[in-house]
Formats: structure tokens, C-alpha cells, sequence
């Protein structure tokens, strides 16, 4: 469902590749408060989400303009190891010449490693682009930040199904070991009406990955958990404040 114009807006209006290490140090964490958890999901206890809010969201367009489509974008905070959530999602496409919104999170001058790969397997990167945290931002994706092809690896698809009783106006997945949130999977036009369910695509590392889920709603509400994602994960079923985790 759409966003309406009486959404709260923030204050300010495959492959190897996927798989790799971004940066050898681990932030340390801090306690997440006043969440309502995930039904069935460890609380989360990672530094990324313990300031979530709408006013730390910045909205950010994606441009394409590498003269093919665009079929999966990934936007993991600088200094993560793992890339996270796929901001496409597998439920849509990004076609040369258009663009897209989504909201990242940001704590000042944020910097964002930025990966797109298009429909052949070709993928571009931006290292270390920075999101200013007072302006609305726009990355331009193009040919010159081609880096060749790579082989997909296995994807796996967290299905979040919304039971809170509310609508989810923002939702993220983001590895446990970074220090931002990363991007609103919803898109900057979109909500998670409350009995609807949205799918959610990583990648499949070799190692078990903590992926903490957090959601907020239009009165302020949190839910939060941890999705362990395994090397045999390829599908995973969240509700969200639901007594029932599958």
C-alpha cells in the first residue's frame, strides 16, 4: 500500500562479490531499548538500531544510468562485514534512466558502500559514499562504477508478516555487527499494512549471520529481533508480534 500524505516524515525532507568481508573489525555493541520483540526472535543487542528513529532517516534516491536493469541494490553502512538486505527485494526491478527512494538510516555525515548487480550479473560499486544526515541525497549508479561479472550465490528469503495490530511504515534488516540500521526495505512509497507479509532477500554467507529485524510503526511502536540466517537457510517466516514464530 502507498505512503499517504499524512505519513510522519523524517526531520530532513550475485555473486562472490555479495559475500564480502567489507571490513576485519566488529563494532561493539550496545543494548537496544523499549522493543517489543520479534515473536519467537532473540532480543537484539547490536550498536545498529539502538537510535532508530523517523527523525534519523534520511531519504536517498538511486539512479540508474548503467544502460541495463537494475535487479538487485545493496546498501550496508560502511565498516559492515556483510552486505544485508537486498533493497529490491526480488519483488521489483530498477530499468535504466529510472530511479527509486528508499530512507537509510544515518548519524551525521554517514558513509554507505553501495552494490547494484543488473540482469546480466555484472555489478557496480560505490565505496564509502557519503549520506549527509540534514539534505535529501541522490546516488547516481553508471558505468563507471562497473566491476565485471560474479557468480550468484544461494539467496535466502525472510517473509515478514506483519500481526501487530498496526501498520509497519519502516522496516530494516541489517547484519548484527553494523553500525547503522542500513535501508528501509519498505522503499520511501510503501507501507506494511498490518496482516500483509513482505519478502526480504540476503545473501548466503558460509557461516551462520545474525540479521537483527526492526520495524516501526506510525504511533512510535518498535519491534525488533534477531534472524539467524545459516549456510542451509532459504527461507525463514517472521510475525511480527505474533505468539507464533514458524
Amino acid at each position: 500500500m502507498s505512503r499517504t500524505a499524512t505519513r510522519r516524515l523524517p526531520a530532513a525532507a550475485a555473486t562472490l562479490l555479495w559475500l564480502l568481508v567489507l571490513a576485519p573489525s566488529v563494532p561493539s555493541a550496545r543494548p537496544v531499548p523499549n522493543a517489543t520483540p520479534v515473536a519467537g526472535v532473540p532480543a537484539p543487542s547490536s550498536a545498529g538500531a539502538g537510535d532508530l528513529a523517523p527523525e534519523r532517516l534520511e531519504p536517498v534516491t538511486f539512479a540508474n544510468r548503467t544502460g541495463r536493469e537494475i535487479v538487485h541494490l545493496f546498501a550496508s553502512p560502511r565498516g559492515a562485514r556483510y552486505w544485508g538486505a537486498d533493497a529490491l527485494g526480488g519483488r521489483r526491478r530498477l530499468p535504466t534512466g529510472a530511479e527509486v527512494d528508499f530512507y537509510l538510516h544515518v548519524d551525521g555525515l554517514s558513509s554507505y558502500d553501495i552494490l547494484a548487480v543488473d540482469h546480466v550479473g555484472d555489478a557496480y560499486l560505490l565505496w564509502d559514499h557519503r549520506i549527509p544526515d540534514d539534505a535529501a541525497a541522490r546516488v547516481e549508479i553508471g558505468a563507471t562504477h562497473l566491476e565485471g561479472g560474479y557468480d550468484h550465490p544461494p539467496l535466502a528469503t525472510v517473509e515478514v508478516v506483519n500481526r501487530s495490530g498496526r501498520d509497519i511504515w519502516y522496516l530494516f534488516l541489517a547484519a548484527r555487527d553494523s553500525t547503522l540500521a542500513g535501508i528501509d526495505v519498505l522503499g520511501a512509497d510503501a507501507i506494511l499494512e498490518t496482516r500483509e507479509t513482505v519478502s526480504i532477500v540476503v545473501p548466503v554467507t558460509g557461516e551462520t549471520v545474525g540479521y537483527e529485524l526492526v520495524g516501526l510503526d506510525a504511533h512510535d511502536g518498535r519491534y525488533a529481533g534477531i534472524v539467524e540466517i545459516t549456510p542451509s537457510t532459504r527461507k525463514r517466516t517472521v510475525e511480527v508480534g505474533a505468539a507464533v514464530f514458524r
